[in-house]
């Protein structure tokens, strides 16, 4: 069972940390950064296989067989910043289809090509 999280709702609890991923994609790609792409970024590494990884070790499912997700889950997971544009573009490229819903083929080429984007950014 893959899990997804297929969006994230921004807190004002959060907000510092965002601004600071902003300036810094913003630097990385050379153009101001939206917040839509700060948040893509984030899916990019919640999805990975390190994160589902970390959802179901040493964690119970619920009755339903779903695994809760948590703040202190997602606090696990890192987000790594690329020092390179194309890296980050690369990443922007493969999440933004995958929340509007591709499917089929086109879904499993971006899931995988994603993967080995960021699997190695958090396993180093």
């Amino acid at each position: 069972m893959k899990i997804s999280i297929t969006y994230l709702l921004p807190t004002a609890k959060t907000f510092k940390k965002r601004e600071q991923l902003l300036k810094s994609l913003s630097q990385i790609l050379g153009s101001k950064a939206t917040e839509l792409e700060v948040l893509y970024y984030c899916l990019a590494f919640l999805n990975s296989p390190y994160a589902q990884e970390a959802l179901v070790s040493g964690r119970h499912p619920t009755p339903k067989g779903s695994y809760p997700i948590s703040e202190d889950y997602l606090k696990e997971i890192p987000v790594v910043l690329l020092s390179r544009r194309e890296e980050v573009e690369d990443i922007l490229a493969c999440v933004q289809p995958l929340v509007h819903g591709v499917t089929g083929g086109e879904k499993a080429v971006l899931e995988t090509r994603l993967s080995k984007l960021a699997t190695p950014l958090l396993t180093a």
